[in-house]
């Protein structure tokens, strides 16, 4: 009788919680996990011929694109002076709206930067979140401010954290980028205890909001003192019949909470700095990295696989500075990029590292799945697209961005996102959209969350 209860409930869940098929409304894809169900994505395309290339926009940022509705929106800086102060090169903050097909530009919000820590350069840290229900798509500030606006521009809410609920800012503006679940918004931050809110200070809190109307829903910290600042950005997944939540967390922890109450569920602290990175979660397990001090040893970095029930760690790799970008799962693979521009290549199963190759010097932008495929950033504007198996790594295509103006090489932090059968990449200097000359084939109409989504050392081998 239990079982039969427990797959009805999970016939409901999953009838509230169907997305459109080739929207790219999260950072991480419709389903969080970076993974794209469409088929026939080009998988070469040359900026200097333009074969491939339906448009390139000259305004670009630090963040990840998200497409809903036809629509394009990136959060990123001015690229012009304001004129408030002509030494510090004062910008202000934007939201910028295009056209998906064409690259038209339909609207723009620019508004002020008010913190005073905050370098030029991060302005525009946090990627935006869209809500395919409502249309909404939501951005937080550097300066703290979350607001919601709906597909046309209009803003029909925001919050002026700070001042309302204790947001203190990241170190040097690093900001959270928000998420969608069901009917609530999820963002954390570390914050002072606030109004209602009383207990330790400062501790980093998850804050659930009314996705409609801004309403704060609850307000919980699960984890102790915070040693770092933190953007680590949670996931949503269905464990053993329970909704979690599970993210990184600034006291080097990785929790997992109820995602509708925001109770603790259990913890697992890896670090003795905050984590930065975003977790995959999928076959009952979670798979997390950071790049700093661990809490066990005196060695640097690691990349870890938990039981996602209990929080129980099930196997680990020591030494793999990981501290930025969202780890890729997928066919039993975790892929890793690490800070050096190495993409490793871990069973998911035992933790046995099947290959590694390398991308480039840097690596912050997360890497995606499609059609086969990985498509993978390097901060110095190196986009790679390849083929992947249990055996190695095959390039396809790669593509080296150069600066617009002045000499050297772009820059990517972001990932790509896929819909309607292209890629959007945003740069420093441009948001470069490619894809063919006919639409790829659609995706399958997906349900997301559901309860299953989809070692030994071994030496550096250069793959291509």
């Amino acid at each position: 009788m239990r079982q039969n209860m427990t797959l009805i409930l999970a016939v409901l869940f999953c009838s509230t919680s169907t997305l459109a098929a080739n929207d790219w409304p999260h950072w991480r894809g419709p389903e969080q996990n970076g993974i794209s169900r469409e088929t026939g994505i080009v998988d070469t395309f040359d900026l200097e011929t333009m074969d491939n290339v339906k448009w390139v926009s000259k305004i670009g940022g630090r963040g990840t694109p998200i497409v809903l509705n036809g629509k394009v929106y990136l959060n990123c800086r001015t690229s012009e002076n304001t004129g408030i102060d002509e030494e510090l090169l004062r910008v202000q903050e934007q939201v910028i709206c295009w056209d998906a097909e064409t690259g038209k530009e339909l609207w723009t919000d620019r508004f002020n930067v008010f913190g005073t820590d905050i370098p030029v350069e991060r302005v525009g840290w946090a990627h935006m979140v869209g809500d395919p229900e409502t249309g909404y798509v939501y951005v937080h500030s550097v300066s703290g401010i979350l607001r919601c606006y709906t597909g046309d521009g209009k803003v029909v809410w925001e919050i002026s954290l700070s001042e309302e609920l204790g947001k203190m800012s990241g170190y040097g503006g690093r900001t959270q980028t928000p998420i969608i679940d069901e009917d609530r918004l999820i963002l954390s931050s570390m914050a002072v205890s606030w109004g209602q809110f009383k207990g330790p200070a400062p501790l980093h809190y998850y804050w659930a909001f009314d996705k409609k109307t801004g309403e704060l829903r609850w307000m919980k910290a699960p984890g102790g003192k915070p040693r770092d600042t933190n953007y680590s950005v949670p996931v949503v997944a269905v464990v053993d019949g329970v909704r979690m939540l599970i993210g990184g967390n600034s006291d080097g922890g990785v929790y997992a909470m109820n995602a509708r109450t925001g109770d603790k569920i259990w913890g697992h602290m890896m670090s003795k700095r905050g984590l930065n990175t975003t977790p995959a979660i999928a076959d009952g397990k979670v798979f997390m990295s950071h790049g700093e001090d661990n809490i066990d040893n005196n060695r640097f970095g690691r990349v870890e696989c938990l039981d996602a029930k209990t929080g129980k760690s099930i196997w680990k790799v020591y030494d793999v500075k990981a501290g930025y970008t969202a780890i890729l799962y997928k066919d039993g693979m975790a892929f890793v990029v690490a800070d050096t521009g190495d993409m490793h290549c871990y069973d998911g199963e035992t933790g046995k590292e099947l290959w590694k190759c390398n991308l480039g010097t840097v690596g912050k932008g997360s890497p995606v799945w499609v059609d086969g495929k990985i498509i993978a950033t390097e901060v110095d504007g190196n986009i790679h697209i390849c083929a992947p198996t249990r055996e190695g790594c095959k390039q396809i295509c790669r593509v080296q961005m150069k600066a617009t103006s002045g000499k050297g090489f772009d820059e990517i932090y972001g990932s790509p996102a896929i819909s309607n059968g292209n890629v959007y990449v945003a740069s420093r200097d441009r948001l470069v959209c490619f894809g063919g000359k006919e639409k790829a084939k659609s995706a399958p109409v997906v349900k997301m969350p559901t309860e299953k989504t989809a070692g030994d050392k071994v030496p550096s081998i250069q793959l291509w």
